[in-house]
């Protein structure tokens, strides 16, 4: 990861914002799950939070959604057999039942790359209490505005992009 050097020759570490600042596709408790399942068609995105008005409810993930399918169409929650107009006026409210709990953290406009990093070290791969999501925000609230997302897999990316060979001259 690069280190800026200021005039004052300290070094000052990469931020969260601006490099990872995005609109950052968010659902409301009353969306439909038809509009859920065309975002992640259309974006191939994985993780969504979830607001009711401007509070913030939790992530949303794919995971959780095919859970929710599944339980509508082989009913182990006894729904079962849901026909596909039924399944597709289901609201967000009900789909986010099927996460085992928030699994996104916030992280302040100030940030740097190495606070998210330690974040998705959090909790143990590949359980319940790993963060997938980092939401940045001015002060790390949940109840201000969205700046940005920050995936495993877009530290990942960002990490291997600075250690790319520089192009052929």
């Amino acid at each position: 990861m690069e280190r800026l050097l200021t005039p004052e020759g300290a070094t000052r570490l990469p931020l969260v914002y601006p490099r990872f600042s995005r609109d950052v596709i968010s659902f409301d408790v009353g969306d439909r799950a038809d509009r859920v399942l065309r975002t992640i068609k259309k974006t191939s995105f994985s993780q969504f939070p979830v607001y009711e008005g401007s509070r913030y409810i939790g992530l949303l993930t794919d995971g959780a959604v095919a859970r929710w399918m599944a339980d509508r169409i082989h009913g182990e929650r006894g729904k079962g057999c849901a026909g596909l107009d039924e399944m597709l006026s289901a609201t967000v409210k009900e789909i986010i039942g099927y996460e085992p709990g928030d699994r996104a953290r916030f992280l302040p406009r100030n940030a740097t790359i190495y606070e998210a990093q330690e974040i998705f070290r959090e909790g143990p791969p590949e359980t319940e209490r790993q963060v997938l999501a980092v939401l940045i925000t001015d002060n790390g609230k949940p109840e201000e505005k969205l700046l940005g997302i920050i995936t495993p897999s877009d530290l990942l990316r960002d990490f291997s992009r600075d250690f790319q060979d520089p192009p052929p001259d």
